[in-house]
């Protein structure tokens, strides 16, 4: 024990921050990559990059040329983007925030009995099992913004089925169909 300790009080004494000449005041330090912008040539090419994105999955047609589009918005005064219908949309929200909600408040409600279990000692829960409840539940509510979205119809006319496999099935298809017709 007193040999690690000395160990430790020779390893404080060695001088890991020093500078042997110190920083003149009135030198500037900068660490912000905007006010090293001037001094860097590549600066302005790397900042005039854009980012290319992509229509979400399922939710467009085949994406059109730049300039097509912006003379489609500047003649019929339409966005950019295609608009889901109001009721598709509210019916994504819809399913969205069950299969989303309903894991998330199952688990929760697990944890707090598991809780009140070991509390009054009835069963010495080990620490593992809140964690995996935690783990698996939260799990399947990050899991339900897909399937929320995938098992709602995406026919305005078309309701769908309660918990949605077939639409999820049939939408599943026609995205990856999109996404193929796109690539070629």
């Amino acid at each position: 024990m007193a040999k690690e300790a000395m160990k430790t009080l020779i390893a404080l004494q060695h001088p890991f921050l020093y500078l042997p000449k110190p920083i003149p005041s009135t030198q500037r330090i900068s660490l912000l990559p905007h006010e090293t912008a001037n001094k860097n040539p590549n600066f302005n090419r790397m900042r005039a990059r854009k980012l290319q994105a992509k229509a979400a999955k399922g939710f467009g047609g085949a994406p059109a040329t730049k300039s097509k589009r912006k003379a489609d918005s500047d003649e019929e005064g339409e966005d950019e983007d295609e608009k889901l219908p109001e009721d598709v949309w509210n019916r994504i929200t819809r399913r969205i925030l069950f299969y989303v909600g309903a894991p998330m408040a199952t688990g929760l409600v697990l944890v707090q009995i598991l809780g009140t279990v070991k509390e009054r000692g009835i069963w010495d829960v080990p620490n593992w099992v809140p964690i995996l409840t935690i783990f698996v539940f939260l799990s399947a509510s990050t899991l339900g913004v897909a399937y929320g979205a995938l098992s709602a119809s995406w026919v305005s006319d078309r309701e769908g089925s309660a918990l949605g496999f077939e639409e999820a099935q049939r939408n599943w298809a026609e995205m990856w169909r999109e996404d193929d017709d796109q690539n070629k």
